[in-house]
């Protein structure tokens, strides 16, 4: 159903730009990395190559190198308004670019492992032959149905699977896909055949979620809790459009067809032939229910209020208010920030920070990242 009213929407969206912001921003240093030891990071060398290690992690996500921002807001936005969002990502040798998408939630489901850790998902797709030659043309022979029909520019959409799961097999140093973590299936539909099958050092795909109850899988978010606002705010104003609508074109009585000159419609300006007797008695006369909704725009209002208090709106929009104190506004925002605090750790453990590390371990095995000092050899590094 088509909704009444905007302000769901907006605070939705105003939710997922303070994540963005407040989380990932692009214009600010959202993630590093270092050593657990403190010492070791004060020392020049070390301090010097966490920061170029961090720049150039920092680099592999902008605009030029990759989608990684736009994915990101737009992985906000399923958090806003389901609670969960899937983010996939790979290095594509041939373009020397990253792809980072996030992925529709209506297409991939995923399973946890005793910890509540992601070990493997599965996406459901639909593509066009023209489309499949393109993303599979590397990676494994397409059924000859989907190869005839690219050739005749067919727009028939085939269904395609890509499962990644934990290597049963994984043995380390080996080459292929037992050499890997990881292993990636493409399997078609049609014919019911294998693609391909490759392998991942780190698990490929990131599932970030707003809130999570004891033994779930699956999280919900501010949309979940604002949902029965939204509900009760669209009601409300359908019922005012229908009193407001019922006041400006009533509903007309007539005693029959043969007094309706107008095949059952009344306009502004035009006679109604009919509408008085002989007496001067009015023979058209609108209905009056007397029903009124009672609803004011302080109800609406307070619905609105609810809404906006679900999605955090306060929180995001309380910097630059005017006629505040700065300490006015710190002290209101770390109240709030007490209550957003836990969720936005939650994505940063699930999302951002896997994938820096992620990011961090593609460019190193690429060699854009120079060692560290020999001191720090051996050491582990945390983001």
């Amino acid at each position: 159903e088509k909704p009444l009213s905007s302000e769901p929407i907006m605070a939705a969206s105003s939710f997922a730009a303070g994540l963005y912001a407040g989380l990932t921003n692009p214009a600010n240093r959202w993630g590093g990395l270092e050593t657990p030891d403190e010492d070791l990071n004060k020392w020049k060398p070390m301090a010097e190559w966490n920061d170029i290690a961090t720049r150039r992690v920092i680099a592999s996500f902008t605009p030029a190198l990759s989608s990684f921002y736009p994915a990101t807001f737009q992985g906000y936005a399923d958090i806003a308004a389901f609670g969960n969002m899937f983010g996939y990502d790979e290095l594509d040798q041939g373009k020397r670019r990253f792809i980072d998408v996030t992925l529709s939630l209506a297409e991939v489901v995923w399973e946890v492992d005793a910890w509540g850790r992601v070990w493997g998902w599965i996406r459901k797709f639909r593509l066009v032959p023209g489309q499949a030659l393109k993303l599979f043309k590397d990676r494994g022979p397409l059924p000859d149905k989907i190869r005839e029909a690219a050739e005749t520019n067919a727009t028939e959409k085939f269904t395609f699977y890509q499962h990644v799961l934990i290597n049963e097999d994984w043995q380390p140093g080996r080459i292929g896909p037992r050499g890997k973590a990881y292993v990636s299936r493409y399997v078609c539909e049609e014919g019911e055949c294998l693609i391909s099958e490759r392998g991942y050092d780190d698990m490929p795909g990131y599932v970030a979620r707003w809130d999570v109850d004891s033994g779930h899988t699956i999280g919900t978010g501010p949309g979940f809790i604002a949902l029965a606002s939204a509900r009760v705010n669209h009601e409300m104003e359908a019922s005012a459009l229908r009193a407001r609508q019922f006041a400006s074109d009533p509903t007309l009585l007539a005693p029959g067809r043969e007094d309706w000159q107008l095949n059952g419609h009344v306009r502004p300006g035009y006679v109604v032939y009919g509408g008085l007797n002989m007496r001067g008695d009015q023979m058209l006369r609108p209905l009056q229910t007397g029903a009124w909704s009672g609803l004011t725009d302080q109800d609406k209002l307070a619905k609105v209020e609810e809404i906006k208090n679900a999605f955090h709106y306060a929180l995001m929009t309380v910097q630059g208010r005017t006629g505040m104190t700065s300490e006015e506004t710190l002290i209101m925002e770390e109240a709030r920030m007490r209550n957003w605090a836990p969720h936005s750790d939650r994505i940063m453990e699930e999302y951002a920070a896997r994938k820096f590390e992620r990011r961090f371990r593609l460019l190193w095995k690429a060699g854009q990242i120079p060692p560290p000092p020999a001191e720090a050899q051996g050491l582990p590094l945390q983001v």
